[in-house]
């Protein structure tokens, strides 16, 4: 079975809920896009379309403007009614002094899209032929044989329009551009009688850049279409599109539909009563390819699921870097560090586990202090006494017999001597006991005292000031012994002058308070530091009880936690003083 690491599972199963609901919201998004894209640029083709009609309806409508004021104006009706045409057209000025032809061409001149305006009156007065651009019109006997001007008698007075191209027209001589011309008999409607042909002539340049600029693709084609006079009046663009889409429709008089699907091209109408403006474009071309749409989803997706690996990470490695470390705290413990403790840095499910794992441990602790170490400390003593001996009742034997021999000799020093070497083996061993009263164990530290005064003489001298109530005080054995076996070999020894210690035992606040002065060397603070780590082998075999300052504290520890107070305050060549604190228990607890 393969083996992976909770974090790639959480890597992975994320992946794999996340990607598929992103897949579909990015696809969502994708379709959503792409429909959203076709319309807008339908409507955008569409507005074009309606733009470039209302500006052709515009062009038209000023043409209009002009053609309406000539047929209703006075002045120009009377010369076209006129019948003494002879005398009329005597003068070269007859347009200019009869007729308001000069202010008509003043508003032209300021109106930059009329370029030619034509009067062809019927009464055989000369006609007025005005260009502004180097065109030049037909004469009366060319324009009368025209399809326009034949078809203008038919209508009566209706406006037409057509175009005028450069190399094919009805209307001119000479033309530099083509035109967009308006063209209707002026006629008399009382009478029933036609009185002259109007032609007016816009720059057709204006209309064929407005649709060349809505000609985007090679294969756009686009026109304007006159309805009543069945002309083309532009084509920008792709003209086999135009002859394969657009003119058959035209031709067949159907009106297209505003949008009309032709497989790869698109036909795109705008009609109005007067006009058709039709465009053929690409329909690969025209809309947006699914390549480019997609692109802002795709990214959406590839984005996110990159995004997520260092969300991820931190994420994972959050939450697991607690695991990892419960989970080496528990190596650690394992491999018998009792005193480790997790820190809990969030009160969450793992703190919550790491709380507890903290608990076990101390709780481990603690039952293993109280069934093992205390008994393994408190054993030494005992194992390192008895290995020095054979029998200790033989020892006392002869040490009895050893004291009785030396009194019968009269020598009672020595012999004193002996008796306290004696009953010290005795308190020392202590027949098993784990706790004797402050009494007895003042009593040990005189015995012990005693013999020291064999090896400085008179030059040490110590005093016991115990309170009455203190003596009855149950406390671990050999608990002062070590600190003031401490006082004599490392306060005393190679020291010379007169050696004072003083024990001192009172009961302060319901606890037991010892306290052991000596007026020794002193220990400096590197000394002091050493106390607490373990004995020298040399120092630790002549050791009494066999236990260090370094023991003393750990009972003490194990036997009343937090509740003792342990100081040593020293001076160099000023002394050393102990104080210690402990509660009063029951031995029996």
């Amino acid at each position: 079975m393969i083996r992976r690491s909770l974090k790639f599972k959480l890597i992975l199963y994320t992946y794999l809920f996340v990607v598929p609901i992103i897949t579909l919201v990015s696809a969502f998004i994708f379709v959503k896009d792409y429909n959203s894209s076709k319309q807008k640029t339908t409507e955008e083709c569409l507005r074009d379309l309606s733009d470039l009609s209302s500006s052709v309806e515009d062009i038209k409508n000023n043409m209009k403007t002009y053609g309406t004021y000539i047929t209703i104006n006075e002045e120009i009706q009377n010369i076209l009614d006129a019948d003494n045409t002879d005398s009329l057209n005597k003068s070269s000025t007859l347009w200019y002094s009869e007729a308001p032809m000069k202010v008509l061409e003043d508003m032209i001149a300021l109106d930059s899209s009329i370029k030619t305006m034509a009067i062809y009156p019927e009464n055989k007065i000369k006609p007025y032929l005005r260009c502004f651009d180097e065109s030049s019109y037909l004469s009366k006997e060319k324009i009368i044989s025209t399809v326009e001007y034949i078809s203008a008698l038919t209508k009566k007075g209706a406006y037409a329009f057509t175009r005028a191209d450069v190399s094919q027209n009805s209307f001119y001589e000479s033309i530099r551009t083509p035109k967009l011309v308006l063209f209707r008999e002026i006629y008399d409607m009382s009478r029933k009688k036609p009185l002259g042909y109007l032609c007016i002539g816009s720059n057709a340049d204006v209309l064929d850049d407005m649709c060349k600029g809505l000609v985007v693709s090679e294969e756009d084609a686009i026109c304007v279409y006159g309805i009543k006079e069945k002309k083309l009046l532009s084509l920008e663009g792709n003209t086999e599109s135009y002859d394969e889409y657009i003119k058959p429709s035209l031709e067949s008089g159907t009106i297209p539909s505003p949008v009309t699907d032709l497989n790869d091209k698109l036909l795109f109408s705008d009609v109005t009563e007067d006009l058709i403006v039709a465009k053929v474009v690409s329909k690969a071309d025209f809309y947006d390819s699914p390549g480019k749409v997609v692109a802002a989803p795709l990214t959406l997706l590839l984005g996110i699921i990159i995004g997520l690996i260092p969300v991820l990470l931190i994420i994972t490695n959050s939450i697991l870097k607690p695991i990892k470390d419960l989970s080496d705290g528990m190596d650690e413990f394992k491999e018998g560090n009792l005193d480790l403790t997790l820190p809990i840095k969030d009160k969450d499910e793992i703190g919550s586990l790491t709380e507890t794992f903290n608990g076990m441990v101390q709780g481990m602790k603690d039952l293993i202090n109280k069934n093992y170490i205390l008994t393994l400390k408190e054993k030494e003593s005992e194992i390192a006494a008895l290995s020095a001996q054979i029998n200790p009742h033989f020892l006392y034997n002869t040490l009895d017999s050893l004291y009785w021999r030396v009194l019968d000799a009269g020598n009672e020093e020595i012999a004193e001597d002996i008796m306290a070497l004696s009953d010290l083996f005795r308190l020392v061993l202590g027949h098993g006991e784990r706790f004797v009263t402050v009494s007895g164990e003042c009593d040990m530290l005189k015995h012990y005292l005693h013999i020291q005064k064999m090896r400085f003489g008179e030059n040490l001298h110590y005093e016991f000031n115990i309170e009455k109530e203190a003596e009855s005080v149950t406390i671990p054995r050999l608990i002062l012994q070590p600190f003031v076996e401490n006082a004599i070999v490392h306060g005393f020894e190679k020291e010379q002058g007169d050696f004072k210690l003083e024990v001192s035992a009172k009961i302060i606040s319901g606890k037991a308070s010892f306290e052991i002065t000596d007026n020794g060397r002193g220990i400096t603070e590197e000394e002091l530091n050493s106390l607490f780590i373990e004995d020298s082998k040399s120092y630790r075999a002549e050791r009494v009880g066999h236990f260090a300052i370094k023991n003393i504290k750990e009972r003490l520890e194990i036997l009343y936690k937090d509740e003792y107070d342990l100081k040593i305050l020293s001076e160099i060549h000023r002394g050393t003083t102990v104080r210690l604190t402990i509660p009063i228990t029951d031995p029996a607890d």
